[in-house]
């Protein structure tokens, strides 16, 4: 977990409200510094629910009607947690991240984004001068074709022994970069990007190559996975779903989705968000891989069943 201190460093990086807004909120009555709503956590007739925004108490949430101690308050960790359908230790992995972010803010690239189509673009915008082109060894011991991660325009920064992820929207352009550490689960992103609760992995490919048949998964190194196995593929970027991924999705030229979630309970509400989201503007199947395997995820199971185990599971969406 996080310390106390590293928990108040966490509250003065980020915007609670901004981060709130991600959801939906039926009932919702935002002032200055409190968010008043229905509860999100169970069926509720009138506004019970609140969010401290600002303050001492930033984060803090309780809900007057909870019939479940587990949703009747706690702080901000808890509750993106909740929201979000992941484990509060996977919330902590993510806010280390953002604090290893800070600590090396003054040292990563400035780089300018590509929003608008008429910006140039190249392989990777505003990147600093020790970031290496080659391949990297820790997605190749992962499974990961050199020629997926060339094509995605990934590489390696050395002097903060993390790999680095280009985000780009529908239209190609640079919007955000990742960093992930290959010395441990740590990742952050480069200063000046989008939010990634608006953007979609690889959505950029589907556009290009036209495809018609996608899957989707959480983390973008089983979106790699799957494509080094031979099927297109894009990323959420995590378990939650916003109503911008939907859109992006729903606005791809995809005519059939299978959906590909991670064996776990966060996996499942995931998948079914998508579903939902998904239904009534394309085909959606949802393969769960990581139960026929015994794994967790894509990348997993292609760890486990080599990309020939992968064809054979999923090959039969492609061939019609």
């Amino acid at each position: 977990m996080l310390t106390k201190h590293e928990i108040n460093e966490v509250m003065t990086l980020i915007d609670v409200e901004e981060e709130l807004r991600e959801f939906e909120w039926p009932g919702a009555n935002w002032s200055q510094d409190k968010l008043i709503a229905k509860s999100p956590f169970r069926d509720d007739h009138s506004p019970s629910f609140f969010v401290n925004l600002t303050g001492d108490l930033k984060g803090v949430w309780a809900d007057s009607g909870a019939t479940d101690d587990r949703y009747a308050k706690g702080g901000w960790l808890k509750l993106i947690a909740h929201l979000r359908g992941i484990s509060v230790e996977e919330v902590v992995d993510e806010y280390r991240g953002l604090l290893t972010q800070r600590t090396t803010t003054t040292e990563l690239p400035q780089f300018k984004l590509g929003l608008r189509s008429k910006a140039p673009k190249p392989a990777l915008v505003g990147t600093s001068g020790s970031i290496a082109t080659a391949p990297c060894d820790y997605l190749q011991d992962r499974g990961i074709s050199t020629q997926v991660s060339g094509a995605l325009r990934i590489s390696y920064d050395p002097a903060r022994k993390a790999i680095v992820i280009p985000w780009y929207d529908a239209k190609g352009d640079l919007v955000a970069m990742k960093y992930r550490s290959v010395r441990d689960k740590k990742f952050w992103y480069a200063p000046g990007g989008r939010p990634i609760s608006e953007l979609v992995y690889g959505i950029d490919r589907v556009h290009k190559r036209q495809f018609k048949t996608v899957c989707v998964v959480e983390a973008e190194i089983d979106a790699m996975s799957l494509m080094t196995a031979g099927f297109p593929a894009v990323a959420t970027g995590g378990a939650a779903v916003s109503r911008a991924k939907i859109d992006i999705l729903r606005g791809s030229p995809v005519e059939r989705f299978i959906i590909v979630p991670d064996a776990d309970g966060a996996g499942e509400r995931w998948a079914a968000e998508l579903e939902r989201g998904l239904k009534g503007y394309a085909e959606v199947r949802v393969e769960r891989l990581g139960a026929q395997f015994g794994v967790k995820d894509a990348n997993d199971a292609l760890m486990a069943q080599g990309c020939e185990g992968l064809r054979h599971n999923l090959g039969k969406f492609f061939d019609r």
